[in-house]
């Protein structure tokens, strides 16, 4: 009578498996589509935007990392086995050793929506290791968003236009940028400002403006028109010169010595401030690629916070 109980049972198993009755098959995880995320050098620091596609049948793909100048690198070795992804890229697919090869490993998350790993490789003679995150933005061939760029005024060579938005705006907290449309880790800080003190706040309270210069000697008008892309915010404005009047002036206000100009650094200054004779002290700062010290070197999020403690601070000047 068991046996007998038993077979019915497992007859019953088979034919309601056979008919579909029974939880279909999980969908094999899918590594095609359009990604979008970022490499994390120094979380808030140095990060670097990045858009993966891959189409299916056979894999294949390309990378776009912005800040490095590369656009549809295509990829190689792309992988999947289960929930475990692969696919690497060659920045200088002519040579013939380890420089600029980068490898990409990581784990697609059970909803298939993003992957999380580490990329490693070798750039400027060092071995890199680095997190890196993607989040799945459509299907292979889907339309891109669109660049934006904003407006660029180019500036007279004492700085006129720039003076005349600050002191317009002088009852907001405002943020000065002085960076080289071309320099890589001017345009990674530049969407690090935009990543961590713009987005996640939409408050009408902030002005930013953004002075590219030939910091680097070779830039052009084009080169920062460009470069706007970065930082599309509509509450930034942003400013091209050829002189190096600003960057002097700005270097002064922050007490660099004085053929030191103020390029590569980030002004903060609160409501009240007013542009008279020279550019006034900002109630603080942050750099990158100068001589100062580390605690000033820019972050993101402490930006966010500094900008947050000055609104708290002059709540009745916002």
């Amino acid at each position: 009578m068991q046996n007998r109980l038993i077979t019915t049972v497992m007859s019953l198993l088979i034919l309601t498996t056979s008919h579909g009755f029974c939880s279909e098959a999980e969908p094999k995880a899918r590594l095609d589509g359009l990604w979008e995320g970022v490499i994390v050098y120094r979380p808030a620091q140095i990060e670097l935007d990045l858009t993966v596609e891959i189409a299916a049948d056979p894999l294949v793909g390309t990378i776009d990392i912005p800040v490095q100048g590369l656009k549809f690198q295509p990829l190689q070795k792309v992988q999947i086995e289960g929930s475990k992804v692969a696919f690497a890229f060659d920045r200088f697919p002519d040579k013939e050793d380890a420089e600029g090869h980068f490898q990409f490993r990581g784990e697609l998350s059970p909803d298939g929506k993003s992957i999380t790993g580490e990329c490693s490789g070798r750039n400027d003679g060092m071995d890199l290791r680095l997190p890196f995150q993607l989040e799945r933005k459509g299907d292979a061939g889907s339309e891109r968003p669109a660049v934006v760029r904003r407006p660029l005024t180019a500036m007279s060579d004492a700085g006129d236009e720039l003076r005349a938005a600050f002191n317009r705006d002088k009852d907001k907290i405002r943020l000065v940028l002085l960076l080289s449309p071309t320099c890589p880790s001017c345009l990674s800080s530049a969407w690090v400002i935009e990543k961590y003190v713009l987005d996640p706040s939409r408050e009408d309270d902030l002005r930013v403006y953004v002075v590219w210069g030939p910091m680097l000697g070779g830039e052009n008008e084009e080169n920062a028109r460009a470069a706007t892309s970065r930082m599309p915010d509509p509450r930034v404005s942003h400013f091209w010169t050829v002189a190096p009047t600003v960057a002097a002036q700005f270097g002064r206000a922050i007490a660099l010595p004085e053929r030191e100009l103020g390029w590569d650094t980030f002004q903060l200054f609160a409501p009240g401030a007013t542009w008279g004779e020279s550019v006034p002290a900002p109630v603080s700062f942050m750099h990158i690629n100068k001589p100062l010290p580390e605690e000033l070197a820019l972050n993101g999020e402490k930006l966010a916070d500094w900008v947050r403690g000055v609104r708290q601070a002059a709540p009745h000047q916002l």
